[in-house]
């Protein structure tokens, strides 16, 4: 199975999330600066105290991300091979023990929108479904239960977003 692939739209939400964390941080960080000024005294200052506990926190989600982005390698759909399931397709499977037919968007690493079932291919069924054909089965130990998969299609992934 690759390592840290991710999609074109995945690259782009992630990219999105990093500009709001950089808003966020010339934000908080201006609260911050707002909060020495306005009571000189910083020593017992709750309000300089929490927004520089906040400021942190933002600073260390922006490095993760951006170290993330920087380990990621991004899949074209032009590498997508529609005979297995794999990043970027869309997989149709039939729970064996409800009968009841199932779509999972594999996903790469990134953002994931659970709306648009959307699974990361290092998730737990989507490890169990990757790789593999039309016809196959799969078990997969999910939290909860495990579960028998048949793939019934697979398909090309377009999210709607």
């Amino acid at each position: 199975m690759p390592n840290d692939l991710t999609t074109e739209f995945q690259l782009k939400r992630l990219d999105g999330k990093i500009h709001e964390l950089e808003q966020r941080l010339a934000n908080v960080s201006a609260e911050t600066a707002e909060a020495a000024d306005a009571f000189g005294d910083l020593i017992d200052n709750a309000e300089f105290e929490y927004s520089a506990k906040q400021e942190h926190l933002v600073v260390h989600q922006l490095r993760d991300l951006r170290s993330q982005r920087e380990r990621l390698t991004v899949m074209s759909t032009n590498d997508i091979d529609l005979n297995s399931a794999t990043i970027g397709t869309s997989v149709e499977v039939l729970d064996i023990a409800t009968r009841k037919p199932h779509k999972y968007n594999l996903v790469g690493l990134g953002p994931v929108d659970l709306d648009q079932n959307e699974i990361s291919y290092k998730s737990p069924i989507g490890q169990a479904l990757y790789g593999l054909r039309r016809g196959h089965f799969c078990k997969v130990n999910t939290p909860k239960e495990t579960l028998e998969l048949l793939v019934l299609e697979i398909s090309i992934y377009t999210p709607s977003s």
